[in-house]
């Protein structure tokens, strides 16, 4: 597997986008090789839509627990104080991506996407 940037670093530089540390927990997911990197591999272009809302989705999670080990590096990467916060500053984010057409992998947890 590798790590990656769910909204492309490069795309995030080129947009200046600098409200938020592209390398942040946020912004980072496990993704299996050949979606990252091989032939059809999403390289610079940023998921759709419905993976976006499941990041936020999971950063809002993370951020709701107490205890989370992760709550504290997504606050500070987003420069957030709470999930509300979170939520916008990752939709203002995502706002900059909605002109790029979504990548959706070829299959999902080896099983084809419907």
């Amino acid at each position: 597997p590798d790590v990656d940037h769910f909204l492309p670093f490069s795309l995030m530089k080129s947009q200046n986008l600098t409200n938020a540390n592209p390398n942040g927990v946020w912004n980072l997911v496990i993704a299996c090789k050949n979606c990252n990197r091989g032939s059809n591999g999403k390289f610079d272009a940023p998921p759709d839509n419905q993976y976006y809302l499941k990041l936020k989705d999971r950063n809002i999670l993370f951020v709701e627990e107490h205890r989370h080990s992760l709550k504290n590096s997504i606050l500070l990467s987003l420069d957030a104080s709470n999930k509300k916060e979170v939520e916008t500053k990752m939709d203002n984010i995502y706002q900059a991506f909605k002109i790029f057409s979504g990548w959706k992998p070829t299959h999902f947890f080896n099983e084809p996407l419907n």
